[in-house]
């Protein structure tokens, strides 16, 4: 009464270890696949992040150079570049203002007057 028409053949321990085993390996390898791609994207996004802060770094020590070059000059020399004193790190750091710039192309374009 309980006799199967289609008995199932039943796989023997050592089949059943085998696939096991297969089964592992695969689930392995992708993991593994998973994890270098994963890296290789943290890896990639870290070294542009290093990359990013070592050109900041680099532009830092720059400006603060100029800076340090501006701030030597007396305030004559300052003024015939058109900067006052107070304005060396702002206009390091942003560039000067357009109207500035203008007034002071105008000036060096001027000829001296010759007193008679």
């Amino acid at each position: 009464m309980f006799e199967q028409l289609n008995p199932i053949e039943r796989p023997s321990s050592h089949q059943l270890m085998r696939w096991a085993r297969q089964e592992r390996s695969t689930l392995m390898a992708v993991y593994l696949r998973r994890a270098v791609v994963f890296t290789a994207g943290s890896l990639r996004r870290s070294i542009k992040n290093v990359g990013e802060f070592a050109r900041r770094v680099a532009h830092e020590q720059y400006v603060r150079n100029a800076v340090r070059i501006l701030r030597q000059f007396d305030d004559r020399a300052l003024a015939d570049v058109g900067m006052r004193r107070g304005d060396i790190e702002s206009v390091v750091r942003n560039g000067r203002p357009a109207s500035t710039r203008k007034t002071a192309v105008a000036r060096a374009r001027r000829k001296p007057r010759i007193a008679a």
